[in-house]
């Protein structure tokens, strides 16, 4: 049964924060934990006559696992993946729910580490941070938070 405030929550995001129209393509990602509300967000983008594409991620958006970023070579940190970098460039809309299952996840990983991967996106993310396209990060509530 879905729960009320999943509904109510998702309608924020959508009609409110997002504004979603027919025909968009709308990045609907977050933590596993969160799968309630972006079933629920899912829903209403298709309801509203757009594409829902769903991302989920182990942490954050565009640091979906801390195993790669501790195991993969600087080289490949410091470069986007193509098939995210083209979603971020291309989406007419963005949502990340955060819904962490442990709140200290990452202390332990080196801090230039997590720095080349947020370098790395930093001009696909130009778009969110210039407005000019809408999003949406927000938190789902979990026993970590």
């Amino acid at each position: 049964m879905t729960d009320p405030r999943d509904r109510d929550y998702a309608e924020l995001i959508v009609d409110r924060c997002l504004a979603v129209q027919p025909g968009w393509q709308v990045l609907v990602g977050g933590n596993p934990q969160a799968r309630p509300l972006l079933e629920e967000v899912c829903a209403l983008v298709g309801r509203r006559g757009a594409h829902a594409v769903p991302y989920v991620a182990f942490e954050g958006l565009v640091t979906p696992s801390l195993r790669w970023v501790e195991e993969a070579p600087p080289e490949l940190l410091a470069r986007p993946a193509p098939l995210l970098a083209h979603a971020l460039d291309t989406v007419d809309a963005l949502l990340f729910v955060s819904a962490p299952d442990n709140a200290r996840s990452g202390a332990d990983v080196a801090a230039e580490r997590i720095g080349a991967v947020q370098g790395a996106y930093r001009p696909h993310r130009r778009r969110m941070m210039n407005h000019d396209v809408p999003w949406v990060a927000c938190q789902y509530p979990t026993s970590a938070l």
